[in-house]
């Protein structure tokens, strides 16, 4: 949470929880949260995905995952593993 806060620009309150100041920051904005590798941290993804969502009418998010985060709203599109040239395909180091 702390390196969302960072990167969004949110001016933390002492007397308020980290995810309430990032929702209601983003509450009047319009924007688009790339949240990668969420696999790692699914529960405290999906939690701030929902309550950003929830706050946030015109805020989207883009999460990549292997897991879903299972929250209202939420979309999945499977992705297939990216094939990566051979070294004798015209790469070079």
């Amino acid at each position: 949470m702390a390196e969302a806060i960072k990167v969004i620009g949110v001016q933390q309150e002492p007397d308020r929880p980290p995810v309430q100041s990032v929702c209601a920051h983003l509450k009047p904005r319009r924007a688009l949260l790339v949240l990668d590798n969420c696999e790692h941290l699914v529960r405290a993804s999906a939690e701030f995905a929902a309550a950003v969502m929830r706050a946030a009418p015109f805020v989207r998010i883009v999460a990549t995952s292997r897991e879903a985060l299972r929250v209202p709203g939420e979309q999945s599109y499977p992705l297939h593993p990216l094939t990566v040239p051979l070294h004798d395909a015209g790469w070079k180091n």
